[in-house]
């Protein structure tokens, strides 16, 4: 060695690196066993829908508990597991899976799932459920993104739910089309005596692929969400049922125009190109449905899109639309409204059956000019079940601060038949429900398939 003096060093070095990279990739290979977060990315990674919440010794014990785990068992383990977290997952047959805190002082078995799972003691309804799961038990590759970071680290610490699509869907039923921008999502949920809120994120592609220059805003943590503020109105009743506002019309409308059936009817009868179609996506829409008092139809509805006024492509595509339905038997009348300032009028297109009822109106639609003195944009209004008018909303514009903006009013949907009856009862019942989408620190426009959001439920 005295010959070579580098050698000893150079060994010494390299023995020292390669004890560094053995320790690290052994860290990685048994990763899941060290951390619970890990641990949850695991177990996550295997169930289409898992949901954490936070044990309260002062209420019953869960139905689930005592059918896994017997009634006597289930009572004595949820009174010592008092504030602690528990889980419930769901797998891709719709099976559930009890998750429990592995107990202090007690020893993990020696099972392929007790080395992968040891924080946790999971309880199926079956054998078979069980080794089912163990087949798709398996660790995902890469390293979480910030975004994925947070929602493992809520599900740990709080209640929450982490979902995937072959868990939304089903849900969904026929607003499926609409869901596509919320396929993939976690949430922090609160629950209080007057309401429910909720924040996280939701996304179009699993939140690992998210870039990790994307965090949650400034302010947020996997704990409690802050209340929303809700819109102020000197009458409540002239508040719309629903209202949704949006800065670009792409997370409602996209699922639904992009549908082969609708698209191709929309090009070949409609005139609607694909250039066309893109421009609806792209610009701000508010949807209102408001109630009717009297008449036909119990309800309002209301399209508004931020369109160039009068804008010669979309002026040809609802011209298309105008001979289409005069050949399936409508009649067409223009009409001239006037505008709040008592000078300019508007020519609107209005819509009837004279076969079923020559005096009602079915729909219709008019142009808004710019009104800049109020700084209020040009738009296209479309009405179905009654006629448009001119009269703007006295809330705020739609489209601003590229967000999304949703509040509806399940209580008066329900009574007039306009709520599915699969939803949750405590939603059907709830006076209010509000919704804001808004843009995750570091967002770029390419980096539109994931989004924040906060939403609150009133309850009477």
């Amino acid at each position: 060695m005295a010959t070579f003096p580098i050698t000893t060093p150079a060994l010494l070095l390299l023995l020292m690196l390669s004890t560094a990279w053995l320790t690290h990739v052994a860290r990685r290979e048994h990763s899941p066993r060290d951390s619970l977060t890990q641990q949850l990315d695991l177990l996550s990674a295997s169930l289409v829908m898992l949901q954490s919440f936070q044990v309260d010794s002062g209420q019953s014990v869960p139905e689930i508990w005592s059918e896994r785990l017997g009634p006597e068992q289930a009572s004595r383990r949820w009174r010592a597991s008092r504030e602690q977290i528990w889980w419930k997952g769901w797998g891709p047959s719709g099976s559930s899976v009890l998750v429990l805190p592995r107990q202090q002082g007690s020893t993990s078995g020696n099972s392929p799932l007790d080395r992968l799972l040891p924080g946790f003691d999971l309880v199926f309804s079956n054998p078979a459920e069980r080794s089912s799961f163990m087949e798709s038990l398996r660790p995902q590759p890469g390293d979480s993104s910030p975004l994925e970071r947070f929602c493992l680290r809520a599900l740990e610490i709080s209640t929450a739910v982490r979902w995937t699509p072959e868990a939304l869907l089903p849900m969904a039923g026929p607003l499926a089309s609409m869901l596509n921008s919320a396929s993939h999502g976690c949430l922090v949920l609160n629950v209080d005596a007057k309401d429910l809120r909720w924040s996280g994120v939701f996304a179009s592609r699993p939140l690992r692929d998210a870039p990790r220059r994307l965090k949650p805003p400034r302010g947020t943590t996997p704990l409690a969400p802050g209340r929303l503020r809700a819109p102020m109105a000197s009458d409540p009743s002239l508040l719309p049922m629903l209202q949704l506002d949006s800065s670009t019309a792409e997370p409602v409308l996209s699922g639904i125009l992009n549908r082969p059936l609708i698209r191709d009817g929309l090009e070949n009868d409609y005139g609607l190109t694909l250039a066309m179609r893109r421009q609806l996506l792209e610009v701000p829409m508010r949807l209102s449905v408001e109630p009717q008092a009297k008449g036909p139809f119990q309800a309002r509805v209301q399209i508004d899109l931020q369109l160039p006024y009068r804008d010669p492509d979309v002026r040809r595509a609802l011209e298309l639309t105008a001979t289409r339905l005069e050949k399936q038997g409508f009649r067409r009348r223009r009409v001239d409204l006037v505008h709040p300032d008592g000078q300019t009028v508007i020519r609107a297109t209005l819509w009837r059956d004279d076969d079923e009822d020559p005096g009602r109106v079915l729909g219709g639609w008019t142009w808004l000019p710019r009104d800049a003195s109020h700084g209020h944009p040009a738009l296209l209004r479309m009405v179905l079940a009654g006629a448009p008018t001119l009269k703007r909303s006295a809330t705020a514009e739609l489209g601003s601060d590229s967000s999304m903006n949703l509040m509806l009013s399940p209580r008066d949907l329900v009574t007039h038949g306009l709520l599915p009856v699969s939803w949750p009862t405590v939603v059907r019942s709830a006076e209010r429900l509000m919704l804001r989408t808004m843009p995750l620190r570091g967002q770029t426009a390419r980096d539109d398939s994931w989004r924040w959001v906060r939403g609150q439920l009133d309850v009477p």
